[in-house]
């Protein structure tokens, strides 16, 4: 069924965009179960997302650059997130609480996963860093109970604060050169194997 030129005039306001459309201030229809990002945004606001609780699919451009402070936390029906290939840039609890997330995929051209970016994924079982990833950041994994696997580990020097609470199937590295004490708090007894 086509969208009529009214319905894709409504469609459009759901989202609210900067004057220049560089910039995804927020979404103003917390309902809303699907959205494709403009092809001229490169920014996602801090929070633009946050509680849209029936949001199912967001489709990135390949323009964007950066996905805001909780641009998505509590987005809890989102249940896949392909990365454009130009994204660097996911903030403190980007995804946050988002409890039917499973999958995370194209993190290749990232530099910097924020804190508690992905903390309280239940259903997150595994996830591809980025290549040449030195650091995973204070809670990024907290409570993300289900992960089993982390790719491209191996040049990780530095696993933050609580970084993977609760994940009961991962363990550290041996190669990590700053470990935080509590990094694998609640997650058994930590063996040096690789992830």
């Amino acid at each position: 069924m086509t969208k009529s030129k009214e319905d894709e005039s409504q469609f459009k306001e759901q989202v609210t965009y900067s004057d220049d459309g560089k910039t995804l201030i927020k979404c103003n229809d917390k309902i809303i179960n699907e959205y494709k990002i403009n092809d001229g945004c490169e920014v996602i606001s801090d929070s633009a997302f946050k509680d849209c609780y029936k949001l199912e699919s967001i489709s990135f451009n390949s323009n964007l650059l950066q996905i805001g402070n909780s641009a998505f936390e509590g987005c809890v029906a989102l249940q896949k997130v392909t990365l454009p290939n130009n994204l660097q840039i996911i903030g403190d609890a980007a995804f946050f609480s988002c409890q039917k997330l499973e999958c995370v995929e194209k993190t290749d051209k990232v530099t910097k996963i924020g804190e508690y970016a992905f903390a309280h994924c239940y259903s997150l079982r595994s996830f591809v860093l980025p290549n040449n990833t030195t650091r995973i950041e204070k809670g990024t994994f907290y409570d993300c109970h289900l992960i089993r696997t982390i790719d491209n580990y191996e040049t990780i020097n530095y696993i933050g604060d609580k970084a993977f609470y609760n994940c009961t199937y991962i363990r550290f590295p041996s190669w990590v050169i700053e470990l935080n004490p509590k990094a694998f708090e609640c997650c058994g007894e930590p063996k040096e194997t690789g992830c």
